[in-house]
């Protein structure tokens, strides 16, 4: 792999590193960063998703965790910059940037400004949102775009469930993952269990 990762940077192309974090690599998060960003121009935090191989492997992040990560990314961008340390879940930034300024600006936009459209034709809302909403090649866009779900997506402050309905946070960051949402409680507008600032 290194010298494939070699002879790309000889070539000018910029590298990109993704790393999953789970819960036994948490402490390792600085020397992989480190390491990534030797060879990498940017380095990516994605935390174990709770489905597929993620859930049997029982590995998957607790609330509590997540807080420990985005003070591990916190103090990594302060040693790397912002633009060279990079992370999925809005958990990592939306919480922290609260905690830091009292306000956010980053939300989920799955279904808002954001759709996965796969080699089928099938679309859905995001990657981590496996919820069917069209297929392009029976659908026009703009109709799979009109959806209810994605409909109710844009308006997920009217739906949400939980804690997440009376928080102050709610119309910064929607309620967190909607992904996380669906996949550990089976119902899209369920509140966010992951988020650390209940």
């Amino acid at each position: 792999m290194m010298q494939g990762v070699n002879f790309l940077k000889e070539e000018g192309i910029q590298l990109h590193f993704n790393s999953v974090i789970f819960k036994d690599n948490i402490e390792r998060m600085k020397k992989i960063a480190d390491f990534a960003l030797k060879y990498a121009d940017t380095i990516k935090f994605n935390p174990l998703d709770p489905w597929g191989r993620g859930r049997e492997i029982n590995k998957v992040l607790t609330p509590q965790q997540y807080k420990e990560v985005a003070k591990v990314i916190e103090e990594l961008r302060k040693k790397y910059g912002e633009e060279k340390i990079l992370s999925h879940v809005p958990y990592f930034d939306m919480k922290n940037q609260f905690v830091k300024t009292g306000s956010v600006q980053s939300k989920c936009c799955a279904g808002v400004t954001y759709l996965v459209i796969n080699s089928d034709g099938s679309v859905q809302p995001c990657e981590r949102l496996p919820i069917p909403v069209g297929n392009v090649l029976i659908q026009s866009l703009e109709t799979i775009w009109n959806n209810d779900v994605l409909q109710s997506l844009r308006s997920i402050e009217e739906h949400i469930k939980g804690k997440c309905r009376s928080c102050e946070l709610l119309y910064s960051c929607r309620g967190g993952c909607r992904g996380e949402a669906f996949f550990r409680t089976k119902n899209l507008y369920n509140e966010d269990n992951m988020c650390w600032l209940r």
